[in-house]
């Protein structure tokens, strides 16, 4: 498929808008990196995102299933938050799927069917309904990692990759990165609905929730 800038390949996962800021920001980066402190830092995180926009390719979109050149219609949250409790505890807290309607507040629930299959429902932005699908938990790291996708024939494809980190004594920096992705061909008019600037805002202040969840747990 071809528009008047880009070739779309097999391997592309960046839309071309993202494409065009990753170009933008990174030049500007590289230009920089001659002046001020973390010259190298600039350098290459410079590079590495003229790179991205060139090639249209996120390594971390590749990780996580999320392909934002075949379906602008996807909302992707990539963000930290620090909490004064150790790994292992917070690891354990969220591998516990059911946990997560207690600070995720887009979720109304989620339903452990196996160890490593659930079922999971969220809340349309503005009360106008649910959604429901199956996930399938893709890779588990004990206190380091948790990484789950949703089964195939799904209403919403939900991708997730979530990090946990040592931060100081006692504390654990956990790195998220949650995407929710309209299937391939038409949705339905109740799916669509999920597809608003208001889930990305909400998804965010869910995992802040977090810190405050599990630190008085």
């Amino acid at each position: 498929m071809r528009n008047k800038n880009y070739v779309l390949t097999s391997q592309q996962n960046v839309g071309n808008a993202e494409r065009i800021i990753s170009m933008v920001v990174g030049a500007w980066l590289f230009s920089r990196a001659y002046h001020g402190n973390n010259k190298l830092f600039k350098a290459l995180l410079g590079g590495a995102l003229v790179y991205r926009g060139a090639k249209g390719f996120c390594p971390l979109y590749n990780a996580i299933g999320l392909n934002t050149a075949s379906n602008p219609k996807s909302v992707l949250v990539e963000t930290d938050v620090a909490v004064k409790q150790p790994r292992e505890e917070v690891y354990e807290y969220w591998r516990r799927l059911e946990n997560l309607p207690l600070f995720m507040k887009h979720l109304e629930s989620v339903r452990e069917l196996s160890d490593t299959h659930s079922v999971w429902k969220a809340k349309i932005p503005g009360g106008l309904g649910n959604v429901e699908w199956k996930c399938e938990i893709t890779s588990d790291v004990p206190g380091e990692s948790i990484k789950w996708k949703s089964m195939p024939e799904s209403q919403v494809e939900n991708t997730g990759l979530v990090r946990f980190m040592d931060l100081g004594e006692d504390g654990t920096l956990i790195r998220v990165n949650i995407s929710y992705q309209a299937p391939a061909g038409s949705l339905g008019a109740e799916v669509a609905k999920l597809f608003t600037p208001a889930l990305e805002k909400i998804i965010r202040e869910d995992i802040k929730n977090f810190k405050r969840v599990v630190e008085t747990a």
